[in-house]
């Protein structure tokens, strides 16, 4: 049995009125950061998802940095950020 078709109103952005239009078609794109979470997005709000990920202070813009973002707490997991695994 295969999925049913999703539609344009399907898209978790679809008429939000700071999203812009919905373009492409909408499939269940994965959350980043939160692998295993999907949600319906059309192709042009997929995109704009990921672009505001990488914008913003994630793990990916912060991966190769010496210096700690401010959102990390070393005494959640007892870890430093500089550590050399």
């Amino acid at each position: 049995m295969s999925a049913p078709e999703l539609l344009p109103e399907d898209c978790l952005e679809h008429g939000h009125p700071n999203a812009g239009p919905c373009r492409g078609p909408v499939a269940f794109h994965e959350v980043p950061g939160r692998f295993g979470r999907a949600f319906p997005r059309c192709d042009a709000h997929a995109e704009q998802m990921w672009d505001r990920y990488e914008s913003r202070d994630s793990l990916a813009r912060w991966a190769n940095s010496d210096v700690a973002p401010g959102w990390f707490d070393p005494t959640a997991a007892g870890e430093r950020w500089d550590d050399d695994y």
